[in-house]
């Protein structure tokens, strides 16, 4: 993927009228919450918390992401690290005992990447 389409493109996406970015956002998170339904049903994950307001809180957490990488704040790196220990931090949330065990040896090598981040900023 070239980074810098990418990086105009959601620069132009971030400060779209309400309407317009209401239905983008509406689209990720019904892709995001039929993942998470998959995981249920796959035994992956339980059912504890609603898989809409998990799939809601993943969504901001990317939004909040994208917008610094495409202003430039975070490099494509820590933007990848940054959204893939979001994701993951908020399934463990509702992660079968097996599934929470791959997530946290997931998220550790991404948590030393944002890590070295922050110490540097």
């Amino acid at each position: 993927a070239d980074a810098a389409f990418y990086r105009h493109f959601h620069g132009f996406i971030l400060p779209l009228q309400s309407g317009d970015q209401l239905r983008l956002a509406y689209r990720a998170q019904q892709i995001l919450q039929t993942a998470i339904e998959a995981g249920v049903k796959s035994g992956a994950l339980n059912d504890s918390y609603p898989s809409e307001l998990l799939s809601r809180q993943v969504l901001l957490a990317h939004v909040e992401t994208i917008r610094l990488w495409a202003h430039g704040v975070i490099s494509p790196d820590v933007a990848r690290a940054q959204a893939l220990s979001s994701l993951h931090i908020c399934l463990l949330a509702v992660a079968e005992p097996a599934t929470r065990k791959a997530l946290l040896e997931r998220v550790t090598p991404l948590s030393e990447i944002l890590a070295a981040f922050t110490q540097q900023h």
